[in-house]
């Protein structure tokens, strides 16, 4: 039952894309269920703003990426010099920091300093990359809540305190996807009739990301993809979904560009990112949390990444690891075909989906380990964070 918590309890929580987006908005209707009256601030998103979250600057700004967060960095640097002098001066009772760590751990490092406790939700990639940051981490905050099992070793040989929470979407994902394909090829045929249409087709979900700058690279790429499997193999159709409202003009115009017959067969969708997978029978995608989404949907899928040159230099010169997805993570090898840079071009593409659209025993063999990487990562993380929460305010 709600209880009313001490008063004038404060939480800052910090989420810079999407997915932490999804992460905070979870874990305030889990403390508000308890807390009611505890307020929530800092930056998040849609749905965040939705449990009634307090942003105090636009999600967006911490999504760039590449060379843009090179031209953008006194603007940065400005707003977040701004931000951290209105956390002083709020003095909260505890700080969240979920993802975007070039962001988050200076924010986190000055309030630490100023005696408030700071917990870091999702670790950055030290595993794949920048693997010195792990002790300027330790200094910025008081615990990593890591996603992943093989993290807190990581941070443990460093004496950095880090635990393994699980990953919330491997909870909300149930082990047999079947009702959670029926239910979306249910409710996306109620919204959009063409899908019903497309009973006996083979549907392939493209997700070309969900920042503006991975956007601008792979959109069009995916869609010339998809223009000229149409060609080749009268079977397939496509869904797209659109994960902000912000890239909507741009994921029209594209879209509009195509020729009328190709309209048809390619559906833009805003948002229902995991509905799309849901239906569909394979999934190309740029990077990032949707790997995850996929693999625990059971979906085969190909990455196919491009970006900005100054990335692909980052890649090749600190990279510890050869791939970016986090099945590949889970696995420690190649479980998930990966074409990143300059090989993520349009023959390649094409080559690799039509191999894939054939090839049902390795398709099989990758299905057996996602169930088994699922089972792993299910382990009531936001339940297990938001009891850690309770406490703390309980105090």
């Amino acid at each position: 039952m709600p209880t009313s918590a001490p008063p004038h309890k404060i939480i800052v929580l910090l989420a810079g894309e999407v997915s932490g987006d999804n992460l905070g908005a979870t874990l305030i209707k889990k403390v508000r269920f308890k807390f009611p009256n505890t307020r929530f601030v800092g930056i998040g998103g849609e749905k965040m703003l939705a449990e009634g979250f307090e942003s105090w600057v636009d999600m967006e700004h911490l999504s760039i990426m590449g060379v843009d967060v090179i031209r953008h960095l006194p603007k940065l640097i400005r707003l977040r010099s701004q931000f951290i002098k209105r956390l002083c001066d709020l003095k909260p009772d505890l700080l969240i920091g979920i993802d975007a760590p070039d962001f988050n751990f200076v924010v986190e490092k000055k309030l630490k300093s100023i005696g408030v406790p700071v917990w870091h939700w999702v670790s950055p990639s030290i595993w794949a990359w920048r693997g010195g940051r792990i002790n300027k981490i330790g200094k910025a905050c008081d615990e990593i809540m890591c996603l992943f099992p093989q993290e807190p070793a990581y941070y443990h040989q460093h004496q950095v305190n880090a635990d393994f929470y699980g990953h919330p979407m491997a909870d909300e994902i149930p082990l047999d996807t079947t009702a959670l394909t029926q239910q979306a090829l249910e409710q996306m045929g109620a919204k959009h009739p063409i899908i019903n249409d497309w009973k006996d087709k083979k549907i392939i979900a493209l997700l070309p990301g969900s920042r503006y700058g991975e956007v601008k690279y792979m959109l069009p790429l995916y869609l010339q993809v998809a223009s000229q499997l149409i060609q080749v193999n009268k079977t397939l159709r496509f869904v797209v979904p659109i994960a902000k409202k912000s890239l909507s003009d741009f994921f029209y115009k594209h879209y509009q560009a195509l020729a009328p017959e190709q309209q048809n067969k390619i559906l833009l969708v805003e948002g229902q990112a995991r509905e799309c997978m849901s239906i569909a029978q394979m999934v190309l995608l740029a990077s990032g949390t949707a790997t995850l989404e996929a693999m625990l949907l059971k979906k085969t899928m190909l990455i196919a990444h491009q970006g900005p040159f100054i990335n692909y230099l980052i890649y090749k010169t600190m990279f510890y690891i050869p791939y970016v997805s986090l099945p590949n993570f889970m696995e420690g090898d190649f479980l998930v075909d990966e074409l990143l840079f300059g090989e993520a071009n349009l023959e390649n593409i094409l080559t690799k989906v039509q191999e894939m659209l054939k090839d049902s025993e390795t398709t099989k063999q990758q299905i057996d380990k996602f169930n088994y990487y699922h089972n792993q990562l299910k382990q009531n993380a936001t339940k297990k964070i938001s009891e850690k929460i309770i406490a703390f305010l309980h105090g």
